[in-house]
């Protein structure tokens, strides 16, 4: 699906092209924070973990090389064999999360110290612990946790992932 690079090639770099790469971690794999930017040539990039994933830091797109072809979209592909732990300071991730464990949201024990986690992409997983108590205000009540499907994974889809967006549901925003 693309040439497999080692996990330690992401580094400790916060701007990351991804350039159509498959990144393998053998064993349990911690994500920082870090900015994926408009590729060279490739933006779309899978980083595999082969263990669990605990994520302290958001993960965004950005800018970089100007894009002058959806080949060079930022699109990043997770899929872990284990759970995925995302800690309670973390407020944004943008990507597709493919799961085969359970993926848990943190929370920093209290409703007013809890922010809210957006996530643009998609997260599909075997389960999901919630735990946030984000409740957003009188007047305007928000959900703990939002996931809102970016397109990215059909534009530009991660390497091992083109057929994944065939599979998803049709899903609708509901608010209880």
């Amino acid at each position: 699906y693309g040439r497999v690079t080692s996990s330690d090639e992401l580094g400790l770099s916060t701007n990351i092209d991804l350039g159509g790469k498959v990144y393998f971690n053998s064993g349990d794999y911690t994500l920082g924070t870090h900015q994926i930017i408009v590729g060279e040539k490739n933006g779309s990039g899978l980083i595999v973990v082969d263990g669990d994933l605990n994520v302290n830091g958001n993960i965004t797109y950005g800018s970089g090389a100007a894009l002058t072809e959806d080949r060079q979209l930022p699109s990043l592909g997770v899929l872990v064999t284990g759970n995925m732990t995302i800690d309670a300071n973390v407020s944004e991730l943008h990507g597709t999360f493919y799961v085969l464990g359970t993926v848990t949201v943190k929370t920093s024990g209290t409703a007013l110290l809890d922010q809210q986690l957006l996530v643009y992409g998609a997260m599909v997983a075997h389960e999901f612990e919630f735990q946030r108590q984000f409740l957003g205000t009188l007047d305007q009540p928000e959900a703990a946790e939002v996931i809102q499907y970016d397109g990215r994974l059909t534009a530009n889809p991660p390497p091992g992932f083109q057929d994944l967006s065939k599979a998803l549901p049709d899903l609708k925003a509901v608010t209880p």
